[in-house]
């Protein structure tokens, strides 16, 4: 009787272990940054992460102007006022809304509203400003918006009108919003 002895070759498989597995932060867990598996003796836990986020509060720019409505001298001399009111100034830093005014026939009623050879002079003042500007009202604060009143006065200038009829001219308001390096009253 033989005995026959073979040998087979054998593989060998150690179990290794990954000693560059990163750290994975979950922030739904709140204990995250504790959580890491120790048995890594290498592996250090990562700082949280961090994240930026923008905090924000944006107000569009605001403000109200009342300009009066039509003018008549009727049948008299007599100096008309009418108030412009410029409120709820609320605009970007170093802004103001500023009002003007410009005549179209340079401040002459004229004869029908078309001929130019036959008119009334008159004039148009403003307590606020001078030289067609009528007001300035800077910006104020979201609790304290800016506002101001100015008055205006309409002044027949020449008693001495040349033939009956209606005569008539057209003011024209402008409304811009003006760097607030300008006088109030310029």
């Amino acid at each position: 009787m033989t005995i026959v002895s073979a040998a087979a070759p054998v593989s060998v498989f150690a179990e290794t272990h990954n000693s560059d597995q990163k750290y994975t932060y979950d922030p739904t867990n709140t204990g995250a940054h504790d959580t890491w598996d120790a048995s890594y003796s290498d592996q250090t836990a990562q700082p949280d992460p961090s994240a930026k986020i923008n905090v924000e509060f944006e107000n569009e720019p605001t403000y109200t102007v009342t300009i009066p409505t039509d003018v008549s001298f009727g049948r008299t001399f007599e100096d008309k006022t009418n108030q412009v009111k410029v409120e709820d100034v609320y605009l970007n830093k170093g802004k103001a809304v500023k009002l003007t005014v410009a005549s179209e026939n340079e401040y002459k009623m004229i004869l029908g509203g078309t001929d130019q050879t036959t008119f009334i002079p008159y004039s148009l003042t403003s307590n606020k400003g001078a030289n067609g500007n009528v007001i300035t009202v800077p910006t104020g604060s979201l609790e304290h918006k800016g506002t101001d009143t100015a008055t205006i006065t309409y002044s027949i200038t020449d008693t001495d009108v040349p033939v009956a009829g209606a005569y008539s001219d057209i003011l024209t308001f402008t409304i811009a919003v003006v760097d607030n390096n300008i006088n109030t009253g310029n």
